[in-house]
């Protein structure tokens, strides 16, 4: 049996922060390193008080497109329910204030995540805005029939800029300068008390003049597998998940110049492009 990592959501400050990476260290006094985090969908109670639902998460796929300063991301949960009776549950993703604690080493990561939607199946569905002192939290409530299952989706996007959610966006039209850029994707159900998937992939894309192959692209740990446009982290054929979390580090040079170079150009093409492209990706034959 197969269990997600050891992590949990939780309101901290943390007065000193280093992550490692082949070939990077970074590390801050005052704030974490990383604001750039891909948190996973959650599975919960459809109330407050209600006992864990008994549905069953079967396969998981974590897809994301990355551009010199942002991470455009796909995320599907295929959700079974096992027994004879319907059951009412909700899937909730931290849009804002995600903490990962991990036992031997605490680890602080704030992520806003950006022009977010969510599908239950194939219905659009607008979730339930839930805030707490440190988080906000989209919640989307589900119901499955005897044996149902359905597929929830996530897309919305990311800055990769170190600091970014942190010390605030630039503005709209600020151009961004070159410069280190961190991603961090967290595995598993995010929970420590519930299974991972059955089947489990992570796949990483790379357009806007990225590649996977450049000598200041760093990945902990390293992929599964690797073409020159993507790499992929797969943890379907064994008893646990690889690792905690994947960190990807590189850095942006001022001579290739990016067409999204501010805040305001990567949400226009996210919404009308990069994200849709994602969620249903054209085939090779058409």
């Amino acid at each position: 049996m197969k269990y997600s990592p050891k992590l949990h959501q939780a309101a901290v400050h943390l007065m000193i922060f280093q992550l490692c990476v082949p070939g990077v260290s970074i590390s801050t006094a005052q704030e974490p390193a990383v604001s750039a985090i891909i948190p996973p969908l959650i599975i919960g109670p459809a109330d407050h008080g209600d006992n864990e639902p008994v549905v069953e998460l079967r396969d998981q796929k974590i897809t994301v497109s990355l551009l010199q300063n942002a991470a455009l991301v796909h995320l599907e949960n295929f959700i079974e329910n096992p027994v004879e009776d319907s059951t009412d549950f909700t899937v909730r993703l931290t849009v804002e204030g995600y903490v990962v604690i991990r036992e031997t080493d605490t680890l602080g990561m704030t992520s806003r995540l950006l022009d977010v939607d969510l599908w239950n199946g194939d219905e659009s569905v607008v979730p339930r805005l839930m805030q707490s002192d440190t988080t906000t939290d989209d919640v989307l409530p589900v119901t499955l029939g005897p044996h149902g299952t359905t597929t929830v989706e996530a897309l919305f996007w990311v800055p990769t800029m170190i600091g970014a959610s942190i010390g605030g966006y630039p503005a709209d039209s600020a151009l961004i300068p070159a410069g280190d850029r961190l991603l961090m994707i967290v595995l598993g159900g995010g929970d420590p008390n519930r299974e991972v998937a059955n089947t489990s992939l992570a796949l990483l894309i790379f357009t806007d003049g990225l590649s996977p192959v450049d000598s200041l692209m760093r990945f902990d740990p390293l992929p599964d597998e690797q073409s020159d446009t993507t790499v992929t982290w797969n943890w379907s054929e064994t008893d646990d998940a690889p690792a905690e979390e994947i960190v990807v580090s590189y850095h942006t040079s001022p001579v290739f110049r990016t067409p999204y170079d501010t805040i305001v150009k990567i949400s226009s093409h996210a919404r009308c492009c990069g994200l849709p492209d994602l969620r249903e990706p054209e085939s090779e034959d058409e």
